[in-house]
């Protein structure tokens, strides 16, 4: 299938097996045919804690698929909400575009009710089903 063993890792929500994988010197960013690093599978799933153990190990939160995704538009598309928290807590671009975005302006990164407060990541609960299209 493609999948590195960190990759399998992530989409597993193996936190404890991406620590060893981490620590024996696995490529953080290691991508498959596709361009998808670990950390744009653990965006698909929802796994934040996988995603959290990458981010500290300095995976790119800015990487692109080959589709020209980031995880952070994976996160959004599948409205995982703690995974978008944690990506735009380590450096994701909100101003990152498709070729999708770039033809159909409505389809934006992220809903304009997250905004930065404090250095923290806020949402308003009762706009949450909206953050992420």
């Amino acid at each position: 299938n493609g999948l590195a063993p960190l990759h399998m890792a992530a989409q597993g929500d193996h936190v404890d097996t991406a620590r060893v994988l981490l620590f024996h010197k696995a490529p953080v960013d290691d991508v498959t045919v596709d361009y998808l690093t670990a950390l744009h599978v653990a965006a698909h799933c929802g796994h934040a804690r996988v995603a959290k153990t990458l981010l500290d190990k300095k995976a790119d939160p800015n990487a692109r698929a080959l589709n020209g995704f980031t995880p952070l538009h994976i996160a959004c598309k599948k409205n995982r909400i703690k995974v978008v928290e944690l990506l735009l807590k380590h450096g994701a671009s909100i101003e990152a575009t498709t070729e999708v975005s770039c033809r159909n302006p409505n389809n934006d990164v992220i809903h304009p009710k997250v905004f930065h407060q404090s250095s923290l990541i806020k949402f308003e609960s009762r706009f949450q089903s909206y953050v992420c299209k």
